[in-house]
């Protein structure tokens, strides 16, 4: 196990396996809380046109993503607010649109070679030193934009209307948290790549929200369970040679399985308690 941590390549994994818990920990949450699910999943999958950006015009990938992911969140959050009837609509639009616009742009790139499924799968054991410094750089952001504007997260998480009634800049707070939610998913590409980094953003903080009462604590425990997904699917690319992406979405969807399971055999057991109890005072 020593050994296994003195690789340079599985240090950076671990350092981006904490970032990315960080991001889930804070955006998660409040992505999840807000119901804004569906326009993260969006925002992530539209990443895509800003990888064949940067391919095809020879950019740096992370600064190209972080503009692309932010005009991105930023134009389905407005279209959005403005049409809330038509939401899923037009995310799912912009969504294919992203995608498709990635699929054009790496078409003309004059055969360039890229390798097309790190960036849908991620690719956790890649992350250089150079990407290490812009997800750090962001993740410092994130949480300082948390921690400044915590009181107004937690106004409009819960009662907009009230936050409204406090003189709490909602749109400018709403506009913050797109922003966020495209910060966070440069993060996430590194990790578990586009396709699957909706789920890590988003079960982890389910978790934490089914054992907290209160924002900061399902912070806490999205960001810990977050964390020993990434570890335990690191481990599981090294020992076991299968896909740390894949692993880390496997291994978070089948503990939120068994606790699901569980939550409802608590339920029944307690259910029939009450029936027995019942049945004896009936006697």
């Amino acid at each position: 196990m020593q050994e296994f941590f003195s690789y340079t390549f599985v240090q950076h994994a671990l350092i981006a396996a904490v970032f990315a818990s960080i991001v889930c920990a804070i955006v998660g949450t409040l992505i999840v809380i807000n119901q804004l699910v569906f326009l993260a999943g969006g925002v992530a999958h539209a990443a895509y046109g800003g990888v064949g950006a940067a391919v095809t015009l020879r950019l740096p990938l992370m600064p190209t993503l972080l503009c692309f992911t932010s005009a991105s969140a930023l134009l389905m959050g407005g279209l959005t607010a403005r049409r809330r009837e038509r939401t899923e609509v037009l995310i799912g639009a912009l969504w294919a649109a992203g995608m498709a616009s990635g699929i054009l742009m790496l078409d003309f790139s004059n055969g360039y070679n890229v390798d097309l499924m790190s960036y849908l799968f991620g690719s956790m054991l890649a992350v250089s030193t150079f990407d290490l410094w812009i997800m750090g750089g962001v993740v410092a952001l994130i949480i300082v934009l948390a921690v400044w504007l915590y009181d107004e997260f937690l106004l409009i998480s819960f009662d907009m209307e009230y936050a409204r009634t406090r003189r709490v800049p909602v749109k400018m707070i709403y506009t913050v948290l797109l922003l966020m939610t495209a910060f966070s998913t440069v993060v996430m590409i590194r990790v578990v790549g586009i396709i699957l980094t909706i789920a890590l953003l988003t079960v982890p903080p389910f978790i934490g929200m089914r054992y907290a009462n209160r924002l900061w604590k399902m912070m806490v425990i999205s960001g810990v369970s977050a964390l020993i997904f990434c570890i335990g699917g690191l481990l599981g690319a090294y020992f076991i040679d299968v896909t740390a992406s894949a692993a880390i979405i496997v291994l978070e969807t089948a503990t939120l399985g068994v606790i699901l399971a569980g939550e409802k055999v608590v339920e029944l057991w307690r259910k029939r308690r009450v029936k027995s109890a019942f049945a004896r005072l009936n006697q």
